[in-house]
């Protein structure tokens, strides 16, 4: 498996345990919804961004704004299909 992947699913696993102890923390919703982006997790980043609509509409957007590209990018590739 590739490094950066490995990375960023460990990454992923802090997160989450941090979020059980702080489940209204924006910026970890948003950092959670960009390393799902990065494993191309789209169906997860998208749940990240349903919370954080609720928590901290600007990082919703900020989040939003990278989902779109990162969605285009994959139909383009032929693997539109979320993960």
């Amino acid at each position: 498996m590739d490094k950066g992947i490995e990375n960023c699913r460990a990454a992923i696993q802090a997160i989450r345990l941090l979020l059980e102890r702080q489940p209204y923390s924006g910026l970890a919703h948003y950092d959670l919804g960009t390393l799902y982006l990065k494993i191309d997790d789209y169906s997860g980043a998208l749940e990240q961004h349903r919370i954080l609509k609720v928590l901290n509409e600007d990082l919703a957007a900020k989040l939003l704004d990278q989902i779109f590209p990162a969605l285009g990018k994959a139909k383009n590739s032929g693997t539109s299909e979320a993960r």
